[in-house]
């Protein structure tokens, strides 16, 4: 699949009512929904965001668990299925609009922590922390943003 350039700062992506806080808040028992809870920040927006949020904490797990610093094949191979999984469940199905996109909204997602924490953190002390565990985040939406096509073509050919 052949995806389109991004030639605009300002390109439309099909929007809905999204969850915004997706990652977490979704209950699921093997391949079944069970439960959607947290509706503080639903509302209409790129539809993307919602899966960008998600590909976004699960590509903070490996960091976490110890796994440390990936390649960004190994990434994408990780990601890419979730990717196919969420394609799997629309109706209509993710443009080329949005799957060039997706590599952008990804890596704009740790932006959310300054935005909502540091911005409005009081506490010095605590606002630098943020940053500090928020620094690997942003490293690896660098590296996404260094080939922004090859991450939306990883994820083409998994949807």
């Amino acid at each position: 699949m052949q995806l389109a350039e991004l030639t605009s700062d300002s390109v439309a992506l099909p929007e809905q009512v999204v969850h915004g806080d997706f990652w977490d808040n979704v209950y699921v028992r093997g391949e079944q929904l069970v439960a959607v809870t947290d509706f503080e920040f639903l509302g209409r927006r790129p539809r993307i965001d919602d899966l960008a949020l998600m590909l976004y904490f699960a590509d903070e797990q490996p960091y976490f668990t110890g796994a440390g610093p990936r390649s960004a094949a190994t990434r994408q191979g990780e990601l890419a299925p979730l990717v196919r999984a969420y394609a799997e469940g629309l109706e209509v199905s993710l443009t080329t609009t949005e799957m060039s996109a997706l590599p952008y909204v990804l890596a704009r997602q740790p932006l959310w922590t300054f935005a909502k924490w540091l911005l409005t953190e009081p506490d010095d002390e605590r606002a630098r922390r943020d940053a500090q565990d928020t620094a690997a985040a942003v490293s690896r939406a660098l590296e996404v943003m260094a080939e922004p096509q090859q991450w939306a073509e990883a994820f083409s050919e998994a949807s």
